[in-house]
């Protein structure tokens, strides 16, 4: 007959006695078999169903235990293991072994045992208490019944069964009750077999038991063999019952419920017990059909089982996925319009009305303001290396920092002497520092750090040999350079603040994808994928100008457009030197310096070789360092190269500290020897 797995159940535990009291045989009904119906199985077996009502009601009773003063709790205690140990004898007799363990909450004084013996003579072999991490105590048989820790009374309760009760203070601990007692004639001997039908747990325990473990052992000193025994257990659905290849038998089963007894039903050759009168007449046939009829019965409610737990899985199914379809959508939906709103509200430019009409502007609205600047409202508080050149050409124009052409001697192959290398040299001048706006003049204070004069070779080795500090000092730079930008009211400060703020429906939206993924809505997953990455892009469009930063934006797209189409032009381009040399600083922040400064020499040869262009002209026209290569170029690359370097030096370096034949339990049964029950006070 097939044997299916069972799943898991509720426990309940069992004390244990010892002693040395011994009882008279009595005569005892045996049960009638109790047949498990369909629904009693299922309600027991059944695992509870997730639903909305009773998340509802764990996030109640959450904020209750939150939010409510502390309740004092009535003591309670649970029943974590329960182990067995039945060794069969060949006079039919039985010596068992219990050991139950209790969980205390509060304060106890005793626990118990109610023990039917029916036509078995009874008697306690031991009964020890051993608390966690103490060594056992044997308790004492008290006839006088006192009630004294470390006692133990027997009282009967009717003709058929003893209540077993061990007096032994115990608060809030674990303790581990030792029962062993002996049965005589356990086992009903016939002609043609020997049964053993004994409810090892009973069910009348009041509280669940989270492991039992029951052996039963044949008797010793006999040739026993698996093939020979058969066996059967009635109980929880989930049980398992097992038969090991010496004729051992054992029953397992977890999370027994309360009052739910665990029994056993063994076959044995009538010759395992020789010194047993047997029975008269064949008894085996009657148990192989009586069991099989419970076997089918149990398989048929597991069947049952199986197809409503499969239905049941399935509508948790579906229900999850629409919950998580429903609730990706509601997240793909709020994640969107809390894109919308913050962007249109605080990362959208203002609509401002152009300050000039047509594509082209040709006057600087603020020469005052330092080229750094510039740079970072025309890249939404962004500086970069162009910025830097073009503060120093600034820095050269009005005179902080000198320039000039040097030679430098050359010498080739067995030292002779090659053509001088022409350079230019950048000489910083202290007493013009107090005249520079502070972002310029901390830059300035940069290059003073060099040295009183120095070239680009000496730059790039300067800034090498102080990776750190020349790093740090450029940092602190840019970063003032963005932090006046905001300040002198140009970039808007308030959605620079909230520019990390779509982070939040992100990382909702990741973890809506995440949801949807473990249900399997791929539809979903894309969706919640898709609101997380344009939230995170929307950091990057988050930034805006203010008013003022957004107009003078567009006087500057004006002069851009102009610089950059003003040889196609049908006007005359101004002639004006100090205008050009502004112009040729603001091309070099706008990227175009290498075009502005050729189609200049094309358009306006005059302006582009009037020595009164000054230092500013030699940055774009000298070409010192290649037919196509200008000052500017070289300096550029110069700050890249320092830049790779310094990279190239963090990437390399250390890291910061910083898991019967056996088979399952069978419903009916009930009709077994044993059973009873305990309890604690």
């Amino acid at each position: 007959m097939k044997r299916s797995e069972y799943v898991h159940i509720w426990q309940r535990y069992h004390p244990c006695n010892q002693g040395h009291f011994r009882a008279r045989k009595n005569p005892v009904k045996r049960q009638k078999p109790w047949g498990w119906t369909l629904k009693s199985s299922l309600r027991m077996a059944r695992k509870p169903s997730l639903s909305m009502t009773a998340t509802a009601g764990v996030v109640m009773v959450a904020l209750l235990l939150l939010l409510a003063p502390r309740i004092v709790q009535a003591k309670s205690y649970e029943m974590p293991k329960v182990t067995i140990h039945a060794q069969l004898n060949a006079d039919a007799s039985m010596s068992v072994t219990e050991k139950r363990t209790f969980d205390f909450e509060d304060s106890y004084r005793f626990v118990y045992w109610v023990v039917p013996f029916g036509e078995t003579d009874f008697s306690i072999t031991q009964l020890t208490a051993q608390t966690e991490g103490q060594d056992p105590v044997q308790l004492r048989y008290d006839s006088d019944e006192t009630e004294a820790s470390g006692t133990y009374m027997v009282q009967s309760e009717g003709s058929d069964r003893y209540r077993i009760t061990a007096f032994f203070n115990a608060e809030d601990t674990s303790v581990t009750y030792t029962l062993g007692y002996e049965l005589s004639s356990v086992v009903q001997v016939y002609d043609d077999c020997a049964d053993l039908y004994w409810q090892f747990i009973g069910d009348e325990w009041e509280n669940p038991t989270a492991e039992v473990k029951v052996d039963i052992l044949p008797p010793s000193g006999i040739a026993t063999a698996k093939d020979a025994v058969r066996a059967w257990a009635h109980g929880p659905l989930w049980g398992e019952v097992t038969i090991a290849d010496e004729g051992s038998v054992a029953l397992a089963v977890n999370d027994l419920p309360a009052e739910t007894f665990v029994e056993a039903r063994v076959l044995y050759p009538r010759e395992w017990f020789p010194t047993v009168t047997p029975i008269s007449g064949n008894h085996r046939q009657e148990v192989m059909d009586e069991e099989e009829a419970w076997a089918n019965e149990a398989n048929e409610q597991r069947e049952q089982y199986r197809e409503n737990y499969a239905a049941e899985q399935r509508r948790l199914e579906w229900t999850r996925l629409l919950i998580n379809t429903v609730g990706t959508v509601a997240t793909v939906v709020l994640t969107l319009l809390t894109y919308v709103l913050l962007f249109r509200r605080y990362g959208k430019e203002f609509d401002n009305k152009p300050p000039f009409a047509g594509t082209y502007w040709r006057e600087d609205p603020r020469p005052d303001l330092p080229p750094a600047l510039v740079g970072a409202l025309w890249r939404l508080g962004q500086v970069k290396a162009d910025d830097i050149v073009a503060t120093l050409m600034n820095l050269c124009d009005v005179g902080a920092i000198g320039m000039v052409e040097i030679s430098i001697p050359q010498k080739g192959l067995f030292g002779r002497e090659k053509k001088a290398k022409r350079d230019y040299e950048f000489r910083p001048r202290g007493d013009r520092r107090a005249t520079l706006d502070p972002v310029d003049a901390q830059l300035f204070d940069v290059f003073a750090r060099i040295g009183p004069a120095f070239t680009f070779d000496t730059l790039k080795a300067y800034a090498e040999k102080h990776r750190e500090s020349y790093a740090r000092e450029m940092k602190d730079w840019t970063d003032q350079a963005v932090a006046q930008t905001q300040t002198r009211g140009l970039l808007d400060s308030t959605s620079e603040a909230l520019r990390f703020l779509p982070l939040i429906p992100a990382v909702v939206g990741a973890a809506a994808a995440v949801g949807a993924f473990t249900v399997g809505a791929w539809i979903c997953v894309g969706a919640g994928l898709i609101s997380a990455i344009a939230c995170v892009t929307m950091t990057i469009f988050m930034r805006r100008r203010t008013r003022e930063g957004h107009e003078l934006y567009q006087y500057y797209r004006g002069i851009h457009n102009y610089l950059r189409d003003f040889s196609r032009l049908h006007e005359a381009p101004p002639t004006s030197l100090v205008i050009w040399k502004r112009f040729l600083v603001l091309a070099t922040v706008f990227g175009i310096a290498d075009q502005v400064a050729r189609d200049l020499k094309v358009t306006l040869p005059q302006v582009a070789e009037d020595p009164a262009l000054g230092v500013t002209g030699w940055w774009l026209y000298a070409g010192i360092y290649g037919p196509h290569h200008s000052p500017a170029q070289a300096f550029n690359d110069t700050l890249g190269a320092i830049t790779a370097a310094q990279a190239a030096a963090i990437a390399g370096s250390t890291m910061s500290s910083a898991g019967g034949f056996g088979g399952g339990f069978s419903g009916g049964g009930g009709g077994g020897g044993g059973g009873g029950g305990g309890g604690a006070g």
